[in-house]
């Protein structure tokens, strides 16, 4: 599973090529941890955002995705257009 900074690290890779795959930089087009306030009013991070396009929130090998897909719910409500 590794330590927060490792995990920290497989998701900026991802986060770095998943774009890649579209023909485009992940810069030109996504974000990286970007912040939103959740439902609760508290800050949230989502590990990746592609505005109207995708939203990718990454969890560890062998970790609750439902978890992942509430959060990512969550962070929708956040979200300005």
């Amino acid at each position: 599973m590794g330590t927060r900074t490792q995990r920290g690290s497989r998701c900026k890779r991802i986060s770095n090529r998943l774009p890649k795959h579209f023909g485009v930089s992940r810069k030109k087009i996504a974000t990286f941890e970007h912040r939103v306030k959740k439902l609760s009013e508290a800050d949230g991070y989502i590990d990746l955002l592609w505005k109207g396009q995708l939203l990718v929130e990454m969890k560890s090998r062998g970790k609750d995705l439902e978890k992942a897909y509430t959060q990512a719910k969550d962070y929708c409500a956040g979200l300005q257009d």
